[in-house]
């Protein structure tokens, strides 16, 4: 979980809110470490 969270603050690190959205490569890299935060999350509570 902590390297995915590491991994999407690299991702973003540098961008705007606009190079987010004109990127499209960038926006599933970081939905998928947001996937990975969130699924581990989940398993962390059952």
């Amino acid at each position: 979980m902590r390297d995915a969270a590491s991994q999407a603050l690299q991702f973003m690190s540098g961008e705007t809110r606009e190079s987010l959205e004109s990127n499209e490569m960038l926006q599933l890299a970081v939905v998928k470490a947001l996937e990975i935060i969130t699924g581990s999350g989940e398993e962390c509570l059952n």
